[in-house]
């Protein structure tokens, strides 16, 4: 409809009774977009602020993480020292 007014655009919008809703149409949809914009960068955050806490744990975890590699190992090397040999 707004399209195929072309040039007469301005004149369509305030002088014809289907064209006066078009502005407040154009309103509500921008008013629906920012709060939908909203929501989203909102939601942005919360993930990115998630995202650095995890990295953050990660990052805290290399020196426990190797610790853990070797525990095994160690249990299993003092278990057969102290066993008898054959």
């Amino acid at each position: 409809m707004v399209e195929a007014q072309g040039e007469g655009l301005g004149e369509f919008i305030t002088s014809h009774p289907k064209g006066k809703h078009v502005a407040p149409y154009l309103g509500e949809v921008t008013r629906l977009m920012r709060a939908e914009h909203d929501a989203i960068d909102a939601e942005l955050r919360t993930l990115t602020d998630g995202i650095e806490h995890i990295r953050k744990l990660v990052e805290a975890q290399p020196v426990a993480r190797r610790a853990s590699r070797t525990w095994p190992r160690r249990c299993a090397s003092r278990n057969n020292s102290n066993s008898p040999s054959p």
